[in-house]
């Protein structure tokens, strides 16, 4: 009998090792499948992130094709603006690049109907400057390079920019002149070009002041209504100066009117405002806004500075320098 018992506890021990021992090769052998298929999600993870752009501004101007790519891809994103949307990569792009001084360069596109140029511009915040132009030097937008950068980066694959490259030609302009003559005279001629604040100064007796506000009014992001209408006529402005001296309306041959003053806060403070106003006929058709000297000139500096608004055209009307009072005069006529 106590045979008996002896033999059942054996084989009850003996069961109880088999049961460990299996529960412990399954956890292990299961731990081990787990282990073994995380190099494989962590793969899969690397290689969507390789497949995503890291493009940096170094590495994307110092090579042109790049560059054009780049600019090219984001141009094709622009679903809001259909202007933009000219580019086809059917066939090859081909753009002719000028040197148009030290921290401008020109590439001129073959074949859109929309885009005549772009200009890329080295600015001294690190961002720089893409603007792209239609046929009648007018622009149509402009953009930072790195905010190009960024969107590419986020959602354009290497795959798909490397195609956009092989599709890209660049030609040097075969008329630019190679003379260090040239080069020296181009030089000289940039570093006159930009806008300072001084050239803001006195707008009604100073033609370059007075084309810079119209050009900014008519081709700033903001402009609508009238002044929108205004870039695209060739026939002159007609300006008229305000009763406080201190700003014009406008009007043109095709009806509507704006206006640009120093702002009320300007004068209150000398803050270096201007209000710009489109004024419709109807009530709700007017719109303002205000601009600070420092983006009037930035804005026309990174299109190309003076050059740029060489071409607008403007008449004073009715304008007497001697019938409009200022502070001082006022003053002294009060002390008589």
């Amino acid at each position: 009998m106590k045979t008996k018992k002896g033999r059942i506890t054996i084989i009850l021990i003996i069961i109880i090792i088999l049961v460990i021992l299996g529960g412990w090769f399954f956890l292990s052998h299961n731990s081990t499948d787990v282990e073994s298929n995380e190099p494989a999600k962590t793969s899969t993870k690397n290689k969507k992130v390789a497949n995503k752009n890291n493009l940096k501004l170094e590495k994307v101007t110092a090579d042109k094709k790049l560059l054009l790519a780049v600019i090219v891809k984001y141009a094709m994103t622009q679903e809001n603006n259909q202007q933009l949307q000219h580019f086809s990569l059917k066939d090859d792009i081909q753009f002719v690049e000028t040197k148009e001084d030290d921290h401008t360069i020109r590439y001129d596109i073959e074949n859109n109907k929309n885009i005549a140029y772009i200009t890329v511009i080295t600015t001294e915040d690190n961002k720089d400057r893409v603007v792209f132009w239609n046929a009648d030097n007018k622009q149509i937008t402009s953009v930072t390079l790195t905010g190009i950068i960024k969107l590419v980066n986020q959602k354009v694959s290497e795959q798909t920019l490397d195609k956009i490259v092989k599709k890209i030609s660049v030609q040097p302009d075969e008329q630019e002149s190679s003379s260090s003559s040239s080069s020296q005279q181009a030089k000289d001629t940039s570093s006159t070009d930009n806008l300072v604040e001084s050239d803001l100064d006195s707008f009604l007796s100073n033609s370059t002041a007075m084309r810079a506000l119209l050009y900014f009014a008519e081709n700033n992001p903001k402009a609508d209504g009238f002044w929108k209408a205004a870039s695209d006529i060739t026939t002159p402005l007609y300006i008229t100066p305000n009763a406080m001296g201190n700003g014009f309306d406008v009007g043109a041959d095709m009806g509507g009117r704006g206006s640009i003053a120093v702002s009320t806060q300007a004068m209150q403070d000398g803050s270096n405002e201007f209000s710009i106003k489109t004024n419709g006929s109807l009530p709700d058709s007017s719109s303002q806004y205000v601009a600070t000297r420092q983006e009037v000139m930035n804005f026309i500096n990174d299109a190309g500075g003076k050059p740029v608004i060489s071409g607008i055209q403007y008449q004073i009307q009715s304008y007497d320098p001697s019938s409009v009072a200022d502070d001082d005069e006022d003053y002294d006529e009060d002390l008589d």
